[in-house]
C-alpha cells in the first residue's frame, strides 16, 4: 500500500510540474515574429488592411538586430515623400523586415517605393514603433520616373506574371486616383 501511495504522490507532483511548466511556457518565450499569414484575396483586402501607404525613399539607414540564433530582424529607415494612406510621426519611419527570409526583400539605398504597412505588433521592444510591409512583400513596389509601380517579386515568385501584374495594375489605380 505504501508503494501504491508513494507512486500515486509522485504521479501527481510530476503531473502539477509539467502542467505549470507548460502554462508558464508562454511568459518566458519572446515574441519575434509578426503575421506573415494574413493571406489577402484581393488588393481591395491588402489595401484596407494597411495603416499606411506611402511613397518613401529608402536612406540606406540600416540596424541588424539578432533576436536569438534563428531571428535576425533588419530595420531600414525610409523617408516619407508623400502620405496616401493614414499618418505617422516625423517624415521618417522605420521598415522592419527579417533578415534572410526570401519574401523580406531587402529595401535599397536611394530607391523610390509605394510602401504599404501596418505597425510592428511583435515584442522585440527595440524595434517598438517600426513598420512592417503588409503580407511580407505584397505591399512593396518600386516607383519610377515618380509614377509608375513595379511589383516586387522576391525568389519563386516571378513567374506569377499574371498575380503580378493584378498587384501592379491596382497600385497604379490607387496612385492615379490619389
Amino acid at each position: 500500500m505504501k508503494r501504491i501511495r508513494k507512486f500515486a504522490f509522485i504521479s501527481l507532483a510530476a503531473a502539477i510540474v509539467i502542467g505549470a511548466v507548460f502554462s508558464l511556457r508562454g511568459l518566458f518565450t519572446l515574441k519575434t515574429s509578426f503575421s506573415r499569414a494574413d493571406s489577402y484575396k484581393t488588393m481591395d483586402e491588402l489595401i484596407a488592411s494597411s495603416k499606411l501607404i506611402v511613397f518613401a525613399e529608402a536612406t540606406g539607414r540600416t540596424e541588424s538586430i539578432s533576436v536569438n540564433e534563428r531571428v535576425t530582424f533588419r530595420t531600414t529607415e525610409v523617408v516619407i515623400t508623400e502620405y496616401i494612406k493614414g499618418n505617422s510621426q516625423g517624415t521618417t519611419v522605420n521598415i522592419l523586415q527579417t533578415e534572410g527570409f526570401d519574401a523580406d526583400v531587402p529595401l535599397k539605398r536611394g530607391q523610390k517605393y509605394l510602401l504599404m504597412l501596418k505597425p510592428y505588433t511583435g515584442g522585440v521592444e527595440h524595434v517598438i514603433g517600426s513598420y512592417v510591409i503588409s503580407d511580407s512583400f505584397e505591399g512593396l513596389y518600386l516607383i519610377a520616373d515618380d509614377e509608375h509601380v513595379t511589383a516586387v517579386a522576391p525568389p519563386g515568385y516571378e513567374n506569377d506574371k499574371e498575380t503580378i501584374l493584378q498587384r501592379e495594375q491596382a497600385a497604379q489605380k490607387l496612385i492615379d486616383n490619389r
